[in-house]
Parts: C-alpha cells; sequence; structure tokens
C-alpha cells in the first residue's frame, strides 16, 4: 500500500507481511529541494512477487519567480522499485515533448518485467493530455495517447483513473471525460495497447453520465471495469461494472447497495470468473464500505465488516478467495482482508488401517461438514460445531476414497472447500 505521510513532505508505504502492516521507507526524489516542497505522493503500485513491485506518483517543488517573491509549483513523476528488501528509486519517467509537468496515477508490471503506467501531463500553455510510459526492466519510454473526446466544440477534461496489463503486448487504460458544452456530463473510455501503441476502444455511455474509476485484466480475452452510472443528470450515482470480451464492451448488471449513492473505485480479479470490487455506499446516516464479487456469471453484494463513515478505494485478490482492500475513514486509514478458507484434516492413516478410525477436522468460521465415503454420505458421526468437528467410522480393506465438504462464513461471506484423501484398509488378518 502506497500513498502520501504527513501533510507536506514524505512518501509513504507500508507493507503486509502475512501477520501484520508494516511502515516501510522510501527515497525522496529530490533532497536538494527539500526547504521548497510541497508533497511526494506514491498513487499507484503493482507487484508480481514479494520481492519485485514498481510505485508511481509524483512530486512537487516550489520554486521562485526572478523576482524572487512568486512561487511556481512544478510537478513532476515519480517511480520507485522495491526488491524485498528497500526500496529505491527509479529513472525519472520522461514527458512528452512540450510538457512542463506531469504525475502517474496507476502501474500495471507483468512477469517479465515490463510496467505501463498512466496519468496526465500538462504544456506551457496550460492545455492537459494523457499520459502513458512503459518501463522495460532498463528506461522508460512515452506513448501517444489518443484524446477519448475526438473533435469537439468546447473544452473537454480527460482523466484516465486505471490501467491493467495482462501481458506486455497486451494493456488496457480506462477512465472518463467530460465537455462543457454537454454539461459537463462525464463519459467512460478505455484505451487498448497492443505492444506499439495506443487506440481507443467503444465504452458504454450514457445520458446521466457513466465513469470508470478501476479495471482489471486477468487475460487479453476478459477484463472487468468499474465505476458509477446515473440514469439522467443530478440523479444518484450507482456502482457501474462492464466486461470485455476481447472483441467489445458491455454492461453488467449490478445489485443496488443499501445506500441512496454507491460507486466502485477498484476491482481486482483473479481469474476471468472470481473479481471483487470495492467502493462506497452512502445514505443520510453516512458513508460506508461497498464490496461486490463477480462469480463469472452474476454480481454479488459482500459484507466486509460495519465501519461507518468509511470507504474502499482500492483491492487486490491473490486467489478467489483471498484479497486486501484500503480506504479511508473518518479517523483512520483503513485495511480489510477476506481470510481465506482453510481446515486441516487430521487422522487418516498413513498405511492401512483395520477396525474403526476416527478423523478430526478443524478450522476457523467453518459452519457445516458433510462426510461421505465412496459416494455415500455417512451418518451418525459425532460434530462439535465451530472449532472441531469429528467422524468415526468402520473401514473395510481396500481403497476408498473419503470427501468432506466444508463450507465456512466469515463476514457473511461463504467459503467451500473440498478434501478427497484416500484411505486404505487392511486385508483381514492384517
Amino acid at each position: 500500500m502506497v500513498g502520501d505521510i504527513g501533510t507536506s513532505v514524505g512518501v509513504g508505504a507500508v507493507g503486509w507481511n502475512g501477520r501484520a502492516w508494516r511502515p516501510q521507507t522510501t527515497p525522496d526524489p529530490d533532497p536538494a529541494a527539500e526547504p521548497l516542497r510541497r508533497y511526494n505522493i506514491l498513487d499507484g503500485i503493482s507487484c508480481t512477487s514479494r520481492k519485485a513491485c514498481v510505485s508511481v506518483g509524483g512530486y512537487a517543488v516550489n520554486t521562485y519567480t526572478p523576482d524572487g517573491i512568486h512561487t511556481v509549483i512544478s510537478y513532476m513523476p515519480l517511480a520507485e522499485r522495491w526488491n524485498g528488501a528497500g526500496w529505491s528509486l527509479l529513472p525519472f519517467p520522461s514527458l512528452p515533448m512540450g510538457a512542463q509537468s506531469g504525475t502517474l496515477d496507476s502501474v500495471s508490471c507483468t512477469p517479465d518485467r515490463a510496467c505501463v503506467t498512466v496519468g496526465s501531463f500538462a504544456t506551457m500553455d496550460e492545455t492537459d493530455g494523457l499520459l502513458a510510459e512503459r518501463w522495460d526492466g532498463a528506461r522508460w519510454s512515452v506513448a501517444s495517447v489518443p484524446s477519448p473526446a475526438g473533435p469537439t466544440l468546447g473544452p473537454t477534461t480527460a482523466t484516465i483513473s486505471d490501467v491493467s496489463c495482462s501481458a506486455s503486448g497486451f494493456c488496457i487504460a480506462v477512465g472518463s471525460w467530460s465537455q462543457e458544452t454537454l454539461s459537463g456530463v462525464e463519459q467512460t473510455f478505455a484505451e487498448l495497447w497492443d505492444g506499439s501503441s495506443w487506440s481507443l476502444q467503444q465504452t458504454p455511455q450514457g445520458v446521466g453520465g457513466f465513469a470508470f474509476s478501476g479495471v482489471s485484466c486477468p487475460s487479453p480475452s476478459a477484463c472487468i471495469a468499474v465505476g458509477w452510472y446515473s440514469i439522467a443528470p443530478g440523479l444518484p450515482e450507482q456502482a457501474l461494472a462492464a466486461r470485455w470480451n476481447g472483441t467489445s464492451w458491455s454492461v453488467l448488471t449490478t445489485p443496488t447497495g443499501p445506500g441512496v449513492y454507491n460507486s466502485l473505485e477498484s476491482v481486482s480479479c483473479a481469474s476471468p470468473r472470481a473479481c471483487v470490487a470495492v467502493g462506497a455506499t452512502q445514505s443520510d446516516f453516512g458513508e460506508r464500505p461497498l464490496v461486490e464479487r463477480w462469480d463469472g456469471t452474476r454480481w454479488s453484494i459482500e459484507h466486509p465488516p460495519n465501519v461507518s463513515d468509511a470507504f474502499l478505494q482500492a483491492v487486490s485478490c491473490t486467489s478467489s478467495m483471498s484479497c486486501t482492500a484500503v480506504g479511508s475513514g473518518a479517523r483512520s486509514t483503513v485495511v480489510e482482508q477476506t481470510v481465506p478458507a482453510s481446515a486441516k484434516l487430521s487422522g487418516v492413516p498413513i498405511r492401512c488401517a483395520s477396525g474403526r478410525v476416527t478423523l478430526h477436522l478443524s478450522g476457523a468460521d467453518i459452519s457445516s461438514v458433510v462426510w461421505s465415503l465412496d459416494g455415500q454420505t455417512l451418518r451418525g458421526h459425532s460434530v462439535h460445531r465451530g472449532a472441531l468437528y469429528t467422524a468415526s467410522f468402520q473401514l473395510w480393506p481396500g481403497r476408498h476414497r473419503l470427501t468432506v465438504k466444508v463450507e465456512f462464513e466469515r463476514f457473511s461471506q461463504a467459503h467451500k472447500l473440498t478434501l478427497r484423501p484416500i484411505l486404505v484398509g487392511c486385508p483381514a488378518g492384517r
């Protein structure tokens, strides 16, 4: 997790070691300008292993005009790398020709050490543009990004919110744009990187406004983008999700959150059929985290711990049952985790067994267990609910398949696990 530390100076990162979050020190991009520092911030991070992460953002320095009175704020892109032991500065990403400043908002890396990062830049005449750069393991290169607005009749504003790469030759970046002559109603856009250039894709639009804030691509033919939409200008926002099937984008039906306003900020897909999206739901009673899960067919609302006046801003999933989400609350940073469903089966004979066998299943948050031997459900076994489950049965000679179906429930989220050990009964006389 990355961000800014303090109100004016510092770049911050915290690492999860499987048990707790711990602060990590990151290098200062410009120590000589420390007295004039406005801020340092890391906005995006991508990790391909425990020892390989790249984080991007920007830093700003106050410089003075020749009269020594007026200050000029200069924003520059920032990139840093984690090697498992510490953070170090990467060469500074270059800016497009004519750009005076720029920042980076999101980054996505692939196992071959290639990374793509996106953000924005500004020119001397204060014209804004979309910024995309590629890291090949040694240097950064700038790639031209087409404007999502095209020819327009008035000023437009476009923002890239997120990028996801499933291969070094396939990335999708998403965001939103608006035009003053269209009452400033936001519309979605998506751009595809094919390894050599960016191209615009046709995305869902709506009269009330559509906006993408996050995207996750587990494969080049499967991407999920999330954000918000409104059926008419001025009406409450609702959670938006859309799917890329390798050819086109289509809107997915999402359940309505409990609040009047609902939006999704980030999504992470462990596979095309396992995605988790996070955001916020807001009503007269305040703002609360919103979590939705995609199973490849439909979206459903999950129930994270009930934290008031808080929202979730980013999520990362390493499997269909293990995700970490981060965000902000009224009083502190919010970190929430789903715990993988796990159970331990003990008492399985190493060699053949004769007579009666007793097995024990233990694990946290177990809600039910069904035992079956060779396809037949075992009856009459004793069960100690919640902590320890026990099955006792007679084992006859030969090989037998035991099936243990376990259901878990954590934070109102249901998970399933099936264990299938082979048991061998001893021949008669042994």
